[in-house]
């Protein structure tokens, strides 16, 4: 089983993104099931992904992400940049709120 990647994950996003602008997390750990591609990693929960997450936003940044909730244990969701304005509105319909990269981490 492969460990997932930052071009893992966006090329999961890329696939799950035709059926629904915003792709939430649930729908990449299944996308990772199919695959087989683990998600979790070792260490803390599901910390591949994240590690993944971080590695295509100091890499080629190709992935917005959004947060629906105010917990570190809220739901997360991605979109494509090159549907940016979609993705947003998307977003914002559903209530999810974008997160922005200040370089080192995630702020919203």
């Amino acid at each position: 089983m492969n460990l997932i990647t930052a071009e893992l994950l966006f090329r999961g996003i890329k696939e799950l993104s035709a059926d629904d602008l915003l792709v939430r997390a649930t729908d990449v750990f299944e996308w990772c099931a199919r695959l087989p591609v683990d998600y979790r990693g070792s260490g803390w929960n599901n910390q591949a992904i994240w590690d993944a997450d971080r590695e295509e936003a100091r890499g080629q940044h190709r992935l917005l992400k959004f947060k629906c909730g105010t917990t570190r244990q809220a739901r997360v969701a991605w979109g494509l940049v090159h549907h940016a304005d979609k993705v947003r509105t998307a977003a914002k319909l559903a209530g999810w709120r974008e997160l922005h990269w200040d370089g080192k981490r995630w702020v919203w």
